[in-house]
């Protein structure tokens, strides 16, 4: 191939990958369908970033696949309970790295964005919700930026280019139902 050793060439597959993944929230408006995107999503950037040995991302998510599947199975928005109950069952899987060893503040930033990530999927609706994906997006990047993750941090912000395009749709369409 290119005199890439193994780990090379999968890192590079699943950030190749990830970014593909990531151009579905341009063609899909739909909550579930964001979901499913989010959930192939959170697998492959799982993957990139244990290659990439950037554990606490890694952990927070494949924790973020959990709840996204969770959310997928259940179909619904999840009561205030539900969340709650959710929330304290993946928080502590996200944070579980930070058990065995806290380096820095850095490795605290994957743990708000998972918290405003799943809040946004789990209670939120339309233009709410895309204004926590949007956030919590723009926090996981720096995340991945500075830990050098180049394409989750393109994918990330893909993602919250495509949640802001949807924002400024439904804003559009709130605009021409007011004039009417």
């Amino acid at each position: 191939m290119l005199g890439l050793d193994g780990s090379t060439t999968l890192t590079l597959f699943g950030n190749v990958m990830t970014v593909l993944a990531a151009l579905g929230i341009f063609i899909f408006k739909a909550k579930r369908s964001v979901l499913i995107i989010n959930a192939l999503l959170c697998f492959l950037m799982s993957l990139v970033l244990f290659l990439l040995e950037l554990y606490q991302g890694m952990t927070v998510t494949a924790a973020a696949f959990i709840g996204s599947t969770l959310r997928l199975a259940v179909g619904r928005d999840l009561s205030r309970r539900e969340t709650l109950l959710s929330l304290f069952v993946l928080v502590p899987i996200a944070a579980s790295p930070l058990f065995f060893q806290f380096r820095s503040l850095l490795d605290l930033v994957p743990i708000i964005a998972f918290g405003l990530f799943r809040y946004s999927e789990f209670r939120l609706r339309d233009k709410a919700f895309r204004v926590g994906m949007i956030t919590a997006s723009g926090i996981f990047c720096g995340y991945c930026v500075l830990g050098n993750a180049w394409g989750v941090a393109l994918a990330e912000a893909m993602f919250a280019s495509g949640h802001l395009f949807q924002l400024i749709k439904l804003f559009g369409k709130e605009k021409t139902m007011q004039l009417s």
